[in-house]
């Protein structure tokens, strides 16, 4: 065996031999018995199973649907002054004004530090999705939802950040079960322990100023989802990203409609999640979600 390929397949084995280094590698691919369900999706399978195809752009960008814009647009404004968002930002909110504005949503829970990297690029597609489709007849703007509303804190409550020797580093911030995550309190001391573990990991990085300010200057407030959404903003906003967060009272009220509905007949949704899952088994997909014959989805 040559020197370098003995020196690379050193680095190969104490790396597996250690879980906290990341190492790829290259695995043989088999051919499933079932077409995986991102190809399905993809390929126009499970077009019969939406509305609306998913390929089907134009469709949806025509598509009619009761909106209450002005309120909406009035509480993200609101919003986003508090999270101070900058001009791009601003000018999605009078974008998203116009009678003809369209958005493409995207969204994640509120993890630590933003969570996994997943959560940048959902933001980043529809950054990029949201430019191709725009005009100046039929504004299209990206939107990023912050599920404010989720109660999986051991979920959300940490980041792994990979150093510069290539070990996993976790980072945890403490947060109280049971509430939503999106009223939980800031504590100042997780900010300060968070700063202080990206100076050990990155050292004298080029960008480790800037993160610091970054960091510093967007988890002043007081409640963990505002430290989220400015962080997406800094990041985002010149991109003319905006977030909502479905916990801001002016934004749930436009959802009151949705509630009603499931008040008037609770098992409605939960036997439509029921029928598309067993729609997904019969195609050889066991399905994700299923809810009980007497569920509802309205949680209080």
């Amino acid at each position: 065996m040559p020197d370098g390929a003995r020196r690379r397949w050193s680095v190969a084995r104490e790396a597996h031999a250690d879980p906290q280094v990341a190492v790829g590698c290259r695995v043989p691919h088999r051919q499933q018995a079932t077409p995986s369900f991102a190809d399905a999706y993809r390929g126009g399978t499970l077009d019969d199973a939406f509305a609306i195809a998913p390929s089907d752009v134009d469709a949806a960008l025509v598509a009619e649907r009761p909106v209450q814009r002005d309120a909406l647009v009035s509480a993200l404004r609101a919003a986003h002054a508090v999270w101070g968002a900058r001009d791009a930002a601003r000018s999605s909110l009078e974008k998203l004004a116009h009678p003809e504005a369209r958005v493409v949503v995207t969204g994640q829970q509120i993890g630590w530090l933003l969570g996994p990297t997943f959560t940048l690029s959902k933001a980043a597609t529809a950054i990029s999705l949201a430019r191709r489709l725009d005009t100046p007849e039929r504004p299209v703007v990206p939107v990023f939802w912050m599920a404010t509303q989720d109660h999986d804190v051991d979920e959300m409550d940490h980041a792994w950040l990979l150093g510069r020797d290539e070990r996993l580093t976790r980072l945890s911030i403490g947060v109280p079960a049971g509430p939503a995550v999106g009223r939980a309190a800031l504590d100042p001391a997780d900010v300060v322990e968070a700063r202080s573990a990206l100076r050990r990991l990155d050292g004298a990085g080029e960008h480790a100023d800037d993160v610091d300010a970054l960091l510093a200057e967007a988890c002043e407030g007081q409640r963990w989802s505002d430290g989220f959404a400015r962080l997406m903003l800094r990041l985002f906003g010149d991109a003319g990203l905006l977030v909502v967060d479905p916990l801001d009272p002016a934004v749930a009220v436009l959802w009151r409609d949705a509630l009603e509905r499931e008040l008037d007949d609770p098992g409605m949704s939960a036997a439509a999640i029921t029928k598309a899952g067993s729609r997904l088994a019969e195609r050889g997909w066991p399905p994700l979600l299923g809810r009980g014959d007497d569920a509802s989805n309205l949680f209080v």
